[in-house]
């Protein structure tokens, strides 16, 4: 068993106003997943996000000082 995968952090959290209730609305058409594994995912994908877009911001400041080093 893996324990990183079981430690769960509880983590206190202001949401604004019209995106909560945008994730309501998104419960609503799926019953089927929890609000709290809504926001779970949506962390995962902008995690993600972040991660690709600093990697596309180095590569591009890589690219550009290889230029002006040439």
């Amino acid at each position: 068993r893996n324990l990183l995968m079981s430690f769960v952090h509880s983590y206190s959290v202001r949401i604004q106003k019209d995106i909560w209730e945008d994730i309501l609305r998104v419960k609503d058409l799926n019953k089927t997943t929890s609000i709290n594994s809504f926001i779970n995912d949506s962390l995962k994908i902008g995690i993600r996000n972040k991660f690709d877009e600093y990697s596309r911001r180095r590569k591009t400041r890589e690219s550009i000082n290889a230029i002006s080093n040439f």
